[in-house]
């Protein structure tokens, strides 16, 4: 493997931010080595951002408590979170579906709902 430049590595980390929601409702995924592979992503996720909670809880597989700390961390991105939960709410899986209804009710407690309003009326 070559020298990863600065530039790189933060599109790498970009690409993994991204990828953490849906791997938190894929945890629940009915195909129980899809919820183990999610599992895994997320343990390195949380190692290659160097973020000590999410490896921690990935191994336990607390999805609910990684949803938490997500909306906590990266409360400025509350609104991306919404719209890559959107998506499973039209998932042939219930299980999924559930999950990003739960999901978006955490996110509905971590903003105040005029900006959670203007950000769908926006299609943001």
């Amino acid at each position: 493997m070559g020298i990863v430049t600065a530039a790189e590595k933060k599109k790498m980390k970009k690409e993994v931010w991204e990828s953490l929601l849906p791997l938190v409702f894929h945890l629940h995924d009915q195909m129980e080595n899809v919820a183990k592979a999610a599992q895994e992503a997320l343990y390195f996720a949380g190692w290659f951002l160097k973020w000590q909670e999410l490896t921690e809880l990935a191994r336990t597989a607390e999805p609910w408590e990684i949803s938490k700390c997500l909306v906590e961390r990266k409360r400025r991105k509350t609104m991306d979170f919404l719209h890559q939960s959107e998506v499973y709410l039209q998932s042939p899986q219930e299980i999924l579906r559930q999950e990003a209804v739960r999901f978006i009710g955490l996110i509905g407690q971590h903003v105040d709902e005029r900006s959670m309003m203007e950000s769908i009326k926006k299609g943001e």
